[in-house]
């Protein structure tokens, strides 16, 4: 987990829900939440890019 590298932005905002008045487990909680919705935009973004666009069928 990024709360292991203290010079990861996990970390950085780990320590930042702490300061807000977050519990430890609540903070990772939030890191946790964070990390999943950022891996899920990348994945639907490489899901779009693979995607080839529709060819629209010309009759003659």
């Amino acid at each position: 987990m990024q709360i292991r590298m203290p010079d990861s932005p996990g970390y950085a905002y780990y320590l930042r829900k702490l300061a807000e008045g977050e519990t430890p487990k609540e903070a990772k909680r939030c890191l946790k939440r964070r990390l999943a919705d950022h891996v899920s935009r990348v994945m639907i973004a490489d899901e779009r890019r693979a995607k080839p666009l529709p060819v629209q069928a010309t009759w003659v």
